[in-house]
């Protein structure tokens, strides 16, 4: 029963389904009769055929009218050629979409790996040269090391700082000997200006001459390769020379020369160790100076001179090495240089420096012989230096300092305690015998101090103090004495000496008993401290044959005796006495000699 249940149910289903299949059918013909009248009729595709823009339409299409005009009524076969165009568009747009992608991925790959492969090369070579950079660096501080020794800064840092408003006047074009001393000074003291110049007039005829002057200032802006600084001992000279190499008056200066600029400077010192006293710590010093911060530089030394770099430290180095390196390193920069050398007459070596063939003081002539290299040297007047400076422009400074001085002694001086006619006296008295040398007016000031604080305010003791030598000085005038050298010990060299010290100190005795018993008259006549009568009184000849009857004296002769005896005077005395230097309108028999203060 349950199976013919079964049974009659299956028929009835499969009846069912025979019937759904014929609705479809015929829902199908419907849907292609109802599509083909929508689309385009028979009639109407014969007639689309006929017009002229039929044959502009795409292939497709023209198939599918053309079916329509040979009675086709199936959809499908209306769209087979269609589907089988449009599969092999797809399929043509598909390979070259496929191409270009491609090839698009290709390039792209192609650019990314190149561009890979340069980053990494630049990788590769930054890392490369910055382990070059850091191994040359450690080459040129090792270069440096070399160079370098303990004591190259000591003469510099043990030069005191110039007293406040001091040596202005160095850089005025002019070379003003009177420089302001600010409105601090009193102003009574400039009374007494006026009369330190009168008595000056009076008892120095000489010093009334205006003194020549080079401008200092000319000579940084020009094309002039070396200047002079000269001097006596203690005047200053060093003290001026730190302030000119580390001015910035004298950079603004410069760069009115060449624009890229810079400078060096080196400070001679004979108390200090060797190389601070001799050419070779000379050239040390400048050839650190111009390659410190300068490794590309040190670089290209290297190429230039191979063996430097073996050098370890300043043993390792001859003067040879030393003045051809720094020739080649001054000539290699970019940049211009102004030297300041100060004290060459603390270097032994250098006093062959006017005939430098087969001397150390040869390095000297190299360096002025590099383009855009200036020179700036201090020293003492000694016949050595004279030579070879005779030519150049030059400042002595004992001649223009006055001023400089001036304004010291009334700043420092404590007169407090003194009269006013007293004070002005003091003052003036000392800066008159201080003769340009500041270091003794520094140590007379300090004693003169001590004395009044002391409450020692009488004039005529603080004048006794002025008198005497400070033992301070002492070590000076031996080591000026000692520069003679072995010299000294010659009879010829002692002789001459004596009688120069002895003349001077009657000549002076004489000159005072004069002057205090008015014998001279004004203006004042020939002193018998003057160079042209020293010179008469020094020669080694009988007074009977000076004095011969009928004997005539040109005035060449009178310049000839005069100069033989300035001559001997530094060959002899070294400073110690000396004939001041004025203008050259000076007459011969107005020149005096004079010593070195103390």
């Amino acid at each position: 029963m349950a199976a013919s249940k079964k049974s009659a149910v299956a028929l009835w289903r499969g009846k069912e389904l025979q019937d759904a299949e014929q609705d479809l059918q015929r829902y199908e013909q419907l849907f292609h009769s109802l599509l083909l009248d929508h689309v385009c009729s028979q009639s109407q595709a014969a007639e689309v055929t006929s017009l002229e823009s039929f044959r502009h339409l795409h292939r497709a299409l023209q198939s599918i009218i053309s079916q329509l005009v040979d009675g086709s009524t199936e959809v499908s076969e209306l769209v087979t050629d269609f589907s089988e165009n449009l599969s092999d568009r797809v399929a043509d747009e598909h390979a070259t979409t496929r191409t270009v992608i491609e090839g698009h991925v290709t390039s792209a790959e192609n650019t990314i790996r190149q561009s890979m492969a340069q980053s990494i090369d630049q990788l590769r070579q930054e890392l490369l040269e910055r382990e070059q950079n850091k191994a040359f660096e450690k080459q040129h501080e090792q270069f440096l090391s070399s160079l370098r020794f303990p004591e190259m800064n000591d003469r510099k840092n043990h030069i005191s700082n110039n007293y406040p408003g001091t040596f202005d006047w160095i850089f005025d074009r002019h070379g003003s000997l009177h420089s302001d001393c600010g409105s601090s000074c009193e102003s009574d003291l400039s009374d007494m200006d006026s009369q330190l110049s009168e008595n000056t007039q009076d008892s120095d005829a000489e010093t009334t001459d205006e003194p020549d002057f080079d401008s200092f200032a000319d000579w940084l802006e020009s094309d002039s390769n070396v200047f002079w600084v000269s001097g006596k001992p203690a005047s200053g000279k060093s003290s001026l020379m730190k302030v000119l190499a580390f001015n910035h008056r004298t950079v603004d200066r410069l760069k009115i020369w060449q624009s890229n600029v810079r400078i060096l400077a080196h400070f001679f010192w004979k108390p200090g160790q060797l190389l601070l006293r001799n050419v070779e710590g000379m050239a040390l010093s400048l050839l650190y100076q111009v390659m410190d911060g300068k490794p590309g530089l040190c670089r290209k030394l290297y190429t230039a001179q191979p063996s430097v770099q073996h050098k370890r430290s300043h043993s390792d180095w001859s003067l040879d090495e030393l003045a051809e390196a720094l020739v080649w390193a001054l000539e290699a920069s970019p940049e211009a240089f102004c030297i300041f050398l100060d004290g060459l007459d603390e270097a032994k070596e250098l006093e062959h420096v006017p005939w430098p063939d087969w001397t150390n003081s040869q390095v000297i002539h190299k360096l002025l012989k590099v383009n855009d290299v200036k020179l700036c040297a201090s020293s003492r007047e000694e016949h050595a230096f004279c030579s070879f400076f005779k030519d150049a422009p030059r400042i002595r400074i004992q001649q223009f300092n006055n001023s400089d001085i001036t304004l010291f002694v009334r700043e420092r001086l404590d007169i407090c305690g003194l009269e006013c006619r007293d004070r002005d006296q003091l003052v003036k008295e000392t800066v008159e015998r201080a003769e340009g040398v500041f270091l003794w007016v520094t140590l007379m000031v300090g004693r003169l101090n001590r004395a009044i604080r002391q409450h020692y305010t009488s004039i005529e003791m603080l004048r006794e103090l002025l008198r005497q030598t400070p033992s301070d000085l002492a070590m000076l005038y031996t080591d000026m004495w000692g520069r003679i050298g072995d010299d000294a010990r010659l009879p010829s060299i002692q002789i001459t000496a004596s009688r120069y010290f002895n003349l001077l100190i009657v000549a002076r005795e004489i000159d005072e008993y004069l002057s205090n018993n008015s014998l001279y008259w004004h203006p004042a006549p020939m002193r018998m401290s003057s160079l042209l009568v020293m010179a008469a009184a020094a020669q080694d000849r009988r007074m009977e044959a000076i004095l011969s009857t009928g004997r005539v004296m040109t005035v060449e002769d009178l310049l000839a005796l005069s100069s033989r005896a300035e001559n001997e005077l530094k060959l002899a005395c070294r400073g110690l006495l000396e004939k001041p230097v004025v203008s050259a309108s000076t007459p011969v028999a107005r020149l005096k000699v004079s010593k070195l203060q103390g």
